[in-house]
């Protein structure tokens, strides 16, 4: 039984399927086919006599993954199918199982012929294909009251239980010949992944389980397999909250500073600056980046946001692209407005440089940092591009990549789920995509 509309009790709010699907930016609606019955021959099973004191359950499961835009590409860490065990001290456990597309998380079934009882316990969560937990649900079971001929309801909210850590490193020596990255459990659990050098390098340890307390290692070894830089942090892999941790990474006769941020749903999100390291990573906030055009041949533009009461004026701003700095001089963003810079001087660019190739972007993905004029990072972002290894979302020709309005923060930015492919014609053109000046 598919309902039209479906009411979700959440702790002080109700909110109607309908208008979730249609408004809420972090649901990704889906519907599902009846589920698959299989039976297990664990408990007792009911005698045939009692074989019409059956009923039903019609269950609503949403699966939540806070965070996550229309915009998104790719999860590292996914699940496959979603299991409901019912069972009672007279009866045995129904398994019910049913493939389903983690793109569309709300689920509305019936589960029919559950044997009628006062106290049946209820258990869902999401599992991948090699069978690990990878969404949990809000509480370790439900007891409910089955009615012989009738249908109870049960609505479940299922939250992550695992989840990935991401690491992007760049401008990764010649003299490296391999990246290695393992995280270690106290109990000796362990996840690794490997890859061979290139210049930008996207990895990922996938399905960690929430709250897993271990070591996370990340070494460049050279083809002899010797160390060249190694970096090591104890970490709590939390799925269900954001945090900020650093990494350092030592060699002879330097050091190296990495930072990391754990996003929903359980993502750790890492970067490195091997051959050149800096002191700080630290972000002042105070201009942020919230529009990048970067496939527009000669028409790319980033735009940058003043969250400030107050103007901002700037005798001098740099734009660190990759290692290479643009200077911009004389320069006023007035509060809480953007200011465009352009690799042309276009109708909706405030400034362009005097090198017509000072903004020149890559369609495989920029390190991009706004400076001071001491060097001081003002906001960075690091976009992959058309690779999207990393959720950001793909273009199509000439589309700009966009801030989610709700987004102030600098870390924030940081990460493609909070990014989306601009969809509004820019007036005056035939095939540019953006909303330049309008935040």
């Amino acid at each position: 039984m598919l309902l039209s509309s479906i009411f979700f009790n959440l702790p002080n709010k109700c909110f109607n399927l309908s208008s979730i699907l249609t408004n809420c930016y972090f649901l990704i609606p889906f519907s599902l086919s009846l589920f698959s019955l299989l039976l297990s021959s664990c408990g007792k099973m009911p005698s045939s006599d009692l074989k019409d004191e059956t009923g039903a359950l019609e269950i609503h499961s949403l699966v939540i993954a806070n965070g996550l835009g229309k915009s998104l590409a790719k999860l590292a860490t996914t699940c496959d199918s979603l299991i409901v065990e019912v069972s009672g001290a007279d009866m045995g456990v129904l398994r019910f199982s049913k493939p389903f597309d983690m793109y569309q998380p709300v689920h509305s079934d019936t589960l029919s012929r559950i044997p009628a009882g006062t106290d049946r316990q209820v258990r869902v969560w999401t599992i991948d294909r090699t069978g690990a937990m990878i969404h949990s649900d809000t509480v370790s079971h439900r007891s409910i009251r089955i009615d012989p001929n009738s249908t109870t309801q049960l609505t479940v909210v299922l939250v992550p239980a695992a989840g990935s850590i991401y690491l992007q490193l760049e401008n990764i020596p010649t003299g490296v010949d391999s990246i290695l990255a393992s995280f270690i459990a106290d109990n000796k659990t362990t996840w690794n992944v490997r890859s061979k050098r290139s210049s930008k390098l996207y990895l990922s340890l996938d399905k960690i389980p929430n709250g897993t307390h271990g070591i996370l290692y990340v070494t460049a070894v050279d083809s002899l397999k010797d160390t060249l830089y190694a970096a090591t942090k104890d970490l709590t892999f939390n799925a269900g909250s954001m945090q900020n941790i650093s990494l350092t990474f030592t060699t002879t006769p330097g050091k190296m500073t990495m930072s990391m941020t754990v996003v929903l749903p359980g993502v750790v999100s890492a970067t490195g600056n091997i051959a050149a390291p800096e002191s700080s990573v630290v972000e002042s906030g105070d201009l942020l980046i919230t529009e990048i055009m970067y496939a527009a041949n000669d028409s790319e533009y980033i735009e940058v946001y003043n969250p400030k009461g107050t103007d901002q004026v700037f005798d001098s701003l740099y734009f660190d692209i990759d290692g290479t700095y643009r200077l911009f001089t004389n320069i006023t963003v007035p509060s809480q407005k953007t200011f465009v810079f352009g690799r042309r001087l276009l109708p909706w660019c405030d400034v362009a440089h005097t090198v017509l190739s000072a903004l020149d972007l890559s369609s495989t993905g920029n390190w991009i940092t706004l400076r001071s004029k001491t060097g001081a990072i003002i906001d960075r972002v690091i976009f992959t591009g058309g690779s999207n290894a990393l959720e950001w979302p793909n273009v199509s020709g000439k589309q700009a990549i966009v801030l989610d309005g709700n987004v102030n923060d600098p870390q924030a930015n940081n990460f493609g789920r909070n990014w989306h492919a601009a969809t509004t014609l820019i007036p005056g053109t035939a095939s540019q995509y953006g909303t330049p000046k309008t935040r």
